[in-house]
């Protein structure tokens, strides 16, 4: 299709002018500025609808995952600032783009008044021949006026082609300022969680670290009676006024038969039980079985407290060896095993 109208070329011309101009004061070509905006934005988006999971991230991890985000929250806020600066400074070239605009459009208005009347052989013309005092100065006056005809019109073009530019340029600079939010919000709301995440981790971390099991003292070469003599109170104090109380005989003698440590099956049931006051199962003080996928469904039962505790007993024998350790922490109560483990040894200690 040809275009042979001369203002519609004119205003085409303008709009090309003003977005060569936007894009050389940015750097970027119009296609690249706005697939990089809508990139951003589109990023954004993602990340705020996109809850984070943390759970299976280790200490070291998380400690570096913190530090990434707080860098690009960083970056983000200061590319707030830098826009705002840039949105202010363009709204005020705009202000004065304007008010250039307004005046050069008087001034072409009246311009072109003049050239009418030159064109129209009107008053204007005869009033240029009655003051010229010759010929020749009336055809320098009618070209004169010419001249500031097509000066005043192109400096009005200029002033709307940069009017436009300036326009155009602090839309994608909002733009940009409203993507940048949005992808600051979402690093901010991840930082947070992360942030808790750590430091949660660092909370557990510390309670395996300062979770130190006292030595039992038991000794194994003295004979099953002179073991059962000694464990057994330890074991029924340890009990008074729980269920399990009055066991500290079955308890010694299990932990003898098996060669665990005697303060490993009572100090579990503490944390899986109550020492007996909650029980998944009949007489299963020690959540034995109790997977996660169905632990009432899974878990064991007995029909006698002698019963339970010599299955328990053997059982912690035959799984997690003599005493308790992190890595059988981990097994026993793999969802939170570092409370598991650091109240568990503080519970064997006391016995």
């Amino acid at each position: 299709m040809r275009l042979n109208n001369p203002r519609v070329c004119r205003a085409l011309a303008g709009i090309a002018f003003a977005a060569v101009l936007l894009c050389a004061s940015c750097g970027l070509s119009t296609s690249a500025a706005f697939a990089d905006d809508a990139s951003k934005s589109s990023a954004a988006a993602s990340a705020a609808a996109e809850k984070p999971d943390y759970s299976s991230l280790s200490l070291e991890e998380l400690k570096n995952l913190v530090q990434e985000l707080t860098g690009k929250r960083d970056e983000a806020q200061a590319r707030l600032v830098d826009l705002d600066a840039r949105r202010e400074s363009t709204g005020k070239q705009l202000s004065a783009a304007e008010e250039k605009l307004a005046s050069a459009q008087a001034l072409a208005d009246s311009a072109v008044v003049e050239r009418y009347k030159t064109q129209r052989h009107g008053a204007g013309l005869v009033d240029a021949v009655l003051a010229a005092p010759d010929f020749n100065e009336l055809v320098e006056q009618v070209a004169y006026v010419e001249r500031i005809a097509e000066v005043d019109l192109g400096a009005l073009r200029t002033s709307r082609n940069e009017v436009k530019a300036l326009g155009l340029k602090k839309k994608m600079i909002e733009f940009e300022h409203s993507s940048v939010e949005k992808r600051l919000e979402a690093l901010s709301a991840n930082l947070e969680q992360a942030t808790a995440a750590r430091d949660e981790a660092q909370r557990k971390a510390d309670l395996v670290a300062n979770a130190h099991l006292m030595p039992d003292g038991a000794d194994w070469g003295a004979g099953e009676e002179k073991f059962i003599e000694v464990w057994a109170p330890r074991i029924d104090a340890y009990f008074t006024g729980a269920p399990l109380a009055g066991q500290g005989k079955t308890f010694a003698k299990a932990a003898w038969a098996n060669h665990v440590d005697p303060r490993f099956s009572p100090a579990i049931s503490n944390i899986e039980s109550s020492k007996g006051r909650i029980c998944i199962r009949p007489y299963n003080a020690w959540g034995w079985g109790a997977a996660d996928s169905d632990p009432y469904g899974l878990a064991s039962e007995w029909g006698s407290w002698e019963e339970a505790i010599n299955a328990h007993v053997k059982g912690l024998a035959r799984g997690y060896g003599y005493t308790i350790s992190e890595g059988g922490a981990q097994s026993y109560c793999p969802g939170n095993w570092e409370e598991w483990y650091a109240t568990t040894v503080a519970q064997m200690n006391s016995i």
